[in-house]
């Protein structure tokens, strides 16, 4: 009886990669993760990660070791296109024919404001707010929002998450106030409230 068996190989390419292909807003303080994806088992990653492209201005083919997340060296640069790509490895080789996937780092928020009618920012909590803004950005002082009209079409869709910051266990504040006179916050809200801290308490 003879039994045919596959030859070893070298395990598939990554998969569930975080930050997605092509994202945008991306904290500056964010770490990049990976998983599995079927195959042979890897024994470890390297990492080509840079501003260049193919990337290697920041790792060129380091080797990780048999982990699934990669902390950037300190801040990556604001408002900034970033290529990465990860590839698995075992004792037959290298994944090949593995994708290099880019992402877009959010800008430095320091300073005033404003969010209203005809304003920058028309939305506190609406997709493309200034809620989502902060949470993709990097604070490097202190922010204040000021409402410079009734809001009140703010649906509570993007809560204020825990904003990473430019000075290690800094704490900058983030103030909202009105300006130009007494103003109204309000709308419809499928969340479990209209203005939601998940985590900032700055």
């Amino acid at each position: 009886v003879s039994v045919d068996s596959a030859p070893p190989a070298p395990p598939n390419c990554a998969t569930t990669f975080s930050p997605a292909d092509l994202a945008t807003d991306v904290s500056p303080a964010a770490n990049l993760t990976w998983a599995a994806s079927g195959g042979s088992a890897p024994t470890g990653y390297k990492i080509y990660f840079g501003t260049d492209n193919p990337p290697t201005n920041i790792a060129n083919g380091t080797d990780l070791g048999l982990v699934t997340t990669y902390d950037p060296p300190g801040n990556m640069a604001y408002t900034t296109l970033h290529y990465w790509k990860i590839v698995p490895y075992n004792g037959n080789g290298d994944a090949t024919g593995c994708s290099v996937l880019s992402f877009t780092t959010g800008a430095s928020y320091s300073g005033s404001y404003n969010v209203g009618t005809g304003e920058p920012y028309t939305s506190l909590t609406n997709p493309g707010g200034i809620f989502q803004a902060l949470n993709g950005g990097l604070l490097t002082g202190n922010v204040t929002i000021n409402i410079t009209s009734d809001l009140t079409g703010e649906t509570g869709a993007v809560p204020l998450n825990q904003l990473a910051e430019s000075v290690l266990d800094a704490t900058f504040s983030v103030t909202i106030k009105p300006s130009g006179g007494p103003r109204t916050i309000s709308g419809t809200s499928t969340a479990s409230g209209m203005i939601i801290l998940n985590g900032s308490d700055n």
